[in-house]
């Protein structure tokens, strides 16, 4: 529901043209990236739990949730303090050679993207794992993590070549969809904790 309303708040903006700071989701230091990044710090918070409570010889290493919970940790500052706009402007100072899209974006893209592929296979046999015990906690977390890519880099792509007519649609599309996004991680997150820490 309070996405709803984050997103409403800002649909004025299209109409008007311009949007006051607080409310502009295209950037950080606003009502979306807050909310976003609480609901991912309660997210870190709800796996370092979970993996804490966990059975020892359980199928999923402790490893896995110490590792999931700092990326969401990750991502939670990321959210307010713009690290991924921060490695795209040093890659276009430095000429790091980063692949950079439409010529002067997404950087981070790459760097977000390796990582997350070498982190599945390091934990591949955990994520099956998961996978096999606690299949709907898991769905609902890999659809969450399909919803955020979907508005955070697809669209996100789609605006670097001007797709949308109205960059502002554009914002409001990529910020549902990570925003809806988030909630349905947090809440496979929150039902994966119920079920594994008591």
């Amino acid at each position: 529901m309070a996405d709803l309303l984050v997103i409403a708040a800002y649909l004025p903006a299209l109409w008007l043209g311009r949007v006051p700071q607080p409310l502009n989701l295209d950037g950080e230091l606003n009502v979306g990236a807050w909310w976003a990044s609480g609901k991912l710090l309660l997210g870190a918070a709800l796996v370092l739990l979970a993996g804490r409570s966990r059975a020892p010889e359980g199928p999923v290493r402790s490893a896995f949730y110490l590792a999931f919970s700092f990326g969401l940790l990750f991502l939670s500052l990321d959210e307010n303090l713009g690290i991924h706009e921060q490695i795209t402007a040093w890659t276009q100072r430095s000429g790091a050679g980063l692949p950079l899209i439409a010529g002067r974006h997404g950087a981070w893209i790459a760097v977000y993207g390796a990582t997350a592929v070498v982190l599945a296979l390091i934990f591949l046999k955990d994520i099956l794992a998961m996978l096999r015990t606690d299949a709907v906690s898991s769905a609902m977390v890999g659809f969450g993590l399909s919803a955020v890519i979907a508005g955070g880099v697809v669209v996100e792509i789609m605006g670097y070549y001007a797709f949308f007519q109205n960059p502002l649609m554009q914002v409001a599309i990529e910020e549902a969809l990570e925003l809806f996004g988030w909630s349905l991680l947090l809440a496979g997150l929150y039902r994966h904790f119920l079920r594994h820490a008591f």
